[in-house]
């Protein structure tokens, strides 16, 4: 055997066991990081339902027809959202319901009490 057929032979053992590390440490990044990405996943999930429904709320979003609205998250991946007008309703209901006192409404119903007595007070 020359030199040169040496220095190919072990070459070809050098790439041989370069390839099955490679292939143990890949193997070995795979079993230990892949439950982390799939949890990971779910995180991210999370975040951008919690954006879509956060920017629907604030009144973010595009009128696509009658009963769609487009929302975007903020990598800008779109969410079609189809509703009836019951569903438009319940959802109007909740927030308003959920919604804290606001003074101007505060100030409007006081006005209206005060309006009443007046008119009540006036036939009396």
């Amino acid at each position: 055997m020359n030199a040169e057929e040496k220095y190919n032979e072990i070459l070809e053992k050098f790439r041989k066991q370069v390839h099955e590390e490679i292939d143990k440490a890949m193997t070995d990044i795979h079993c230990d990081l892949a439950p982390h990405f799939e949890d990971d996943r779910i995180g991210n999930v999370s975040t951008r339902v919690q954006q879509v429904v956060s920017r629907m709320i604030a009144g973010e979003f595009k009128r696509v027809d009658g009963r769609t609205v487009c929302v975007e998250d903020s990598e800008g991946i779109s969410c079609y959202i189809k509703m009836t007008h019951m569903q438009h309703d319940k959802i109007r209901e909740a927030l308003i319901e959920a919604m804290p006192t606001c003074p101007k409404d505060a100030k409007i119903k006081m006005l209206e009490d005060h309006i009443e007595d007046l008119l009540y007070f006036s036939r009396h």
